[in-house]
């Protein structure tokens, strides 16, 4: 790309900034890479970001060395991508912080020596930006109330702003959760209200699947089966809650506790003219192996009473592929890798095999890696 030389200054008549790709509204825009990810490719190595409501400064760099990223997951770029004779290809790239302070002293304008701008003081530190990693959108919430009584018959307490709350009657086992509410807005008041009606759309018996995950590490999740909703109150404060059954969970959860914020996401299970479901009778032996076209699909499994086998393959699976499996009939159903292939991860040690008839199971993929973590109603 040739440079343009303009002769003159340009002078903007509003407060619209000239390259508006560096002063977005937000952390949380900042951190959407758009559709398949196509905002990545529109950012240049070394372009710094400003955040207007956070007011922090964001790097878009190589992944390496210290600093706090903004992006859960890291983007790499495509084989043979050279840029402005800038080589892209298959690296690995974030937004890092930075601060003004810390680009001054790398030019040592805030002293003669350098010494104080070298180092630059400590920025804030901004939220990690939220991605989609289970299908559809993500807003970030936070817990807000526990409770330890399933027949107390009280509903959510209502907030101003958006927190997800949870009702249990043991709030330290994840697997007695049986409710889950949200306020119609965010935790920066932005209206929720679209996004929390499509989650009734499905008229099937499960809703949907909502993932609670931590935004510090994505690897501690917890999956929850929409079953019914029940709107409370109306205007600014309304809430909707959700019955819901445990699917899955891993590792101990910073949610737990009380105004911690964590990351949901939804996936829909299928709309009144489009659930996104199939059954599964033809095997090759007795093994089915998963295709893409499985993606965000329920697989009803019929055994005709003899044992099956759900095969996970190596390669030709998207990023954060979702499958879900119904049971029918007595035979075991059992989901695991090819040989040398994909790597299946459960909260019960060798339990791969879904629990029996008329039972189901979930699995899912960690964004592009070979992990696939199974949960639900499962056994060894």
């Amino acid at each position: 790309m040739s440079a343009n030389n303009i002769p003159a200054g340009l002078k903007v008549p509003t407060q619209t900034p000239l390259d508006a790709k560096l002063h977005v509204a937000s952390q949380t825009i900042l951190g959407n890479l758009g559709s398949n990810n196509n905002l990545a490719y529109t950012y240049y190595e070394g372009m710094i970001v400003y955040c207007v409501a956070e007011k922090t400064r964001w790097e878009w760099r190589e992944v390496g060395g210290t600093g706090t990223k903004l992006l859960v997951t890291d983007f790499t770029y495509p084989a043979g991508l050279v840029v402005d004779g800038v080589t892209y290809s298959n690296k690995v790239f974030n937004f890092y912080q930075t601060s003004l302070a810390g680009l001054a002293g790398a030019t040592g304008a805030t002293g003669a020596t350098g010494a104080t701008g070298a180092t630059g003081a400590a920025g804030t530190n901004g939220t990690p930006g939220t991605n989609g990693v289970f299908g559809g959108n993500s807003v970030e919430s936070g817990a807000w109330s526990l409770s330890n009584n399933p027949l107390e018959g009280n509903s959510f307490i209502t907030q101003p702003t958006a927190k997800h709350m949870f009702r249990a009657s043991d709030p330290a086992d994840n697997t007695t959760i049986y409710e889950v509410g949200f306020n119609n807005r965010n935790i920066v008041g932005g209206d929720l209200s679209s996004w929390i009606n499509t989650f009734a759309l499905s008229n099937s018996a499960i809703k949907g699947y909502l993932r609670f995950f931590n935004p510090i590490d994505s690897q501690h999740f917890l999956i929850l089966a929409i079953k019914n909703v029940i709107v409370q109150g109306t205007g600014p404060n309304t809430l909707t809650s959700f019955a819901v059954d445990y699917v899955t969970h891993n590792g101990n959860f910073s949610w737990s506790g009380t105004n911690t914020n964590s990351i949901c996401s939804f996936t829909q299970n299928g709309s009144s003219s489009d659930n996104l479901q199939r059954t599964i009778s033809t095997f090759g032996g007795s093994e089915y192996t998963l295709t893409d076209a499985d993606n965000n699909y329920t697989l009803i499994i019929q055994t005709g009473g003899t044992d099956k086998f759900i095969k996970v393959p190596t390669t030709g699976l998207s990023a954060k592929f979702a499958v879900a499996f119904i049971q029918k009939g007595a035979g075991n159903v059992s989901i695991s890798g090819l040989l040398g292939g994909a790597t299946i991860v459960t909260p019960i040690l060798s339990a791969n095999k879904i629990k029996g008839p008329n039972y189901f199971a979930y699995l899912e993929k960690e964004g592009t890696s070979n992990t696939y973590y199974l949960g639900g109603n499962i056994k060894v």
